[in-house]
């Protein structure tokens, strides 16, 4: 079989990559950020809900900051958990 040439075309698929390349970045960053806002938008929604939970339970008096943090992040920071008062 001969072997067949094309001279055009000679770094084509480099280019095309090239201008591709930003746009598919741009989409994948892109939703990524939006992730990231998205669980930030919901880690502040829980923790109103849970402080003005707290609020109405213990008669107007959140326990302190903490407990709130805590509260709100179930799965960040046990270092920063404090007992409840008795």
């Amino acid at each position: 079989m001969a072997r067949v040439e094309h001279r055009g075309e000679h770094g084509a698929a480099a280019l095309e990559f090239a201008v591709v390349l930003p746009v598919l970045l741009t989409l994948l960053f892109g939703m990524l950020e939006f992730g990231f806002m998205f669980q930030a938008q919901l880690a502040v929604t829980h923790a109103a809900r849970e402080s003005a939970r707290l609020a109405s339970v213990q008669n107007g008096v959140l326990w302190n900051a903490a407990t709130v943090v805590n509260r709100a992040y179930p799965l960040k920071a046990p270092a920063l958990t404090t007992p409840p008062p008795v």
